[in-house]
């Protein structure tokens, strides 16, 4: 039986009425909340079962990435793979010419659409001139 539901903090309650799931798989998690993360973890809890998580890296303090990357408290429970751009066998000339773009272009952004890295943060901040006023 395969299930769909939405985790966004709106209507994430809704999880807690499933039990006896094998697997929880998220797919876009780099968008969970950690209050999202909280309702599922004790709702998956079928002996042997496990949570899956897909993602794009963002940035560093994800709950996600958190969680199955960098907290050591789940070091035995996790098993994580990179997979990238180099990795897919159905990538085609239209991909490579759009990578071969984005390389030439601004690295950082490169680094992070094509490469998994989390996305360059910066505490300088740029205002366009049409939206300042004297």
């Amino acid at each position: 039986v395969i299930i769909f539901r939405g985790m966004n903090d709106m209507n994430a309650d809704n999880i807690k009425s499933l039990e006896g799931f094998d697997i929880a798989w998220w797919e876009e998690a780099q968008t969970a909340t950690q209050r999202s993360l909280d309702l599922l973890r004790p709702t998956i809890r079928k002996p042997g079962s496990q949570i899956w998580a897909t993602w794009n890296p963002r940035k560093r303090s994800d709950p996600i990435d958190v969680m199955l990357r960098q907290d050591p408290r789940f070091d035995a429970e996790r098993t994580v793979v990179k997979a990238n751009w180099s990795d897919n066998p159905f990538r085609g000339p239209e991909l490579e010419k759009e990578r071969l773009l984005d390389l030439a272009g601004d690295e950082d952004r490169y680094r992070h659409i094509w490469e998994g890295d989390y996305e360059a943060e910066s505490d300088m901040q740029f205002i366009g001139g049409g939206l300042v006023r004297a």
